[in-house]
């Protein structure tokens, strides 16, 4: 990829993106920006693609490079320049692609799903983000067809402590030990009584 600036354009390495609005698994994020660190490669998506549609297959767009972002063929150079050879925004860095989708949600337990992203460090623990990992989740979610999943953050786990005085102690102890055992000792002797008076 490379990039527009003020000072000239430039080889750059990180790309920023945004996710679409469109698709549904990944509405959540749309308030959010994602940088990929490390190299990406534009992907070349063909919405109207007839060969495509007679064999049921959907392929949409996921993240959108920002439009200062150009796909740089000659990445050899040392001064990029934006040309016809190159691929020129709208930039895409990550698809999904669906076989068999229909428009009826609850009849699409049966197609093939998949998704692309052409970036080989988007979970890489040094330079992952949250969105990263938000990202990672709703697209294994959709592609189990979990969408009810979709958003919902994982609980963190706290571990709380009480602090009882001396005189919570000592109650705690009474109604335990002695109170309840002795109610249920009563009741039961009620009970024997009123069977043996029968």
């Amino acid at each position: 990829m490379a990039e527009s600036t003020s000072t000239g354009p430039k080889k750059e390495f990180s790309v920023l993106g945004e996710f679409i609005k469109e698709v549904p698994f990944i509405r959540h994020l749309t308030s959010s920006a994602i940088t990929l660190a490390g190299q990406t490669e534009s992907l070349e998506i063909i919405p109207e693609n007839i060969s495509l549609k007679e064999q049921s297959i959907s392929v949409k767009p996921l993240i959108l490079a920002a439009p200062r972002y150009w796909g740089e063929k000659q990445f050899l150079e040392e001064l990029p320049v934006a040309d016809e050879e190159d691929t020129l925004p709208p930039i895409y860095v990550a698809a999904s692609i669906e076989r068999g989708a229909v428009g009826d949600e609850t009849q699409r337990a049966d197609s093939s799903r998949m998704v692309v992203v052409s970036n080989a460090t988007l979970l890489d623990k040094q330079t992952m983000l949250a969105v990263s990992r938000d990202f990672a989740s709703a697209g294994l979610n959709w592609l189990m067809n979990r969408e009810s999943f979709i958003g919902i953050p994982a609980k963190s786990k706290h571990s709380y402590r009480i602090q009882l005085t001396n005189k919570q102690h000592e109650l705690i102890f009474w109604i335990t030990s002695i109170t309840l055992p002795g109610a249920v000792l009563g009741f039961g002797f009620m009970v024997w009584a009123s069977r043996r008076a029968a």
